[in-house]
């Protein structure tokens, strides 16, 4: 059957829009909701990480990037993959306040410093976020627990692979 747009075929009536009455206290009940959520949505936005967004976004699908932070030895650009205190002793000897703490810093590329840990404090301020591309589990014979190391990929396309437990 061939139909023209402009006419109806027999026996089929126009569709008519629907219309419905809502009471104004109700309708405008119902725009404070959605200025609400307008609003909070704007918030949420502007409060997340922009490159976990930006990629999400980009990338066409619900995909949850999952990232970390890792701390970097000012200075030297050197990711610290894992650090281990080896003095904490603060006492109170002849009216005078005493520390002695001190830290163990591994790098990335194996180096290792000790510092006292208001120096390791001070210098690893900064974390650097990267994209998190493996996981693998790995057993510890010192702790006897399995262990859970984490491949992290940066902007720059530097990998390393760190605990997770050092992860910031």
């Amino acid at each position: 059957m061939v139909k023209k747009e402009d006419t109806p075929i027999v026996g089929e009536e126009e569709k008519k829009e629907d219309v419905i009455t809502v009471k104004k206290s109700d309708l405008d009940l119902l725009l404070a909701k959605l200025d609400t959520l307008t609003k909070n949505q704007d918030l949420l936005f502007k409060a997340s990480d922009k490159s976990r967004l930006a990629k999400v976004m980009s990338d066409g699908n619900n995909v949850l990037v999952h990232t970390a932070k890792v701390a970097k030895w000012e200075g030297t650009g050197q990711y610290v993959i894992a650090w281990k205190l080896n003095n904490n002793r603060c006492e109170v000897f002849n009216g005078k306040w005493i520390e002695d703490q001190e830290t163990t810093v591994i790098f990335n590329d194996g180096k290792t410093i000790k510092v006292p840990l208001l120096e390791y404090y001070r210098k690893t301020v900064k974390k650097e976020a990267g994209e998190i591309i493996s996981r693998e589990s790995k057993f510890n014979p010192d702790t006897k627990i399995n262990d859970e190391m984490l491949t992290i990929q940066f902007v720059d396309g530097n990998k390393i692979t760190i605990n997770k437990t050092y992860i910031n």
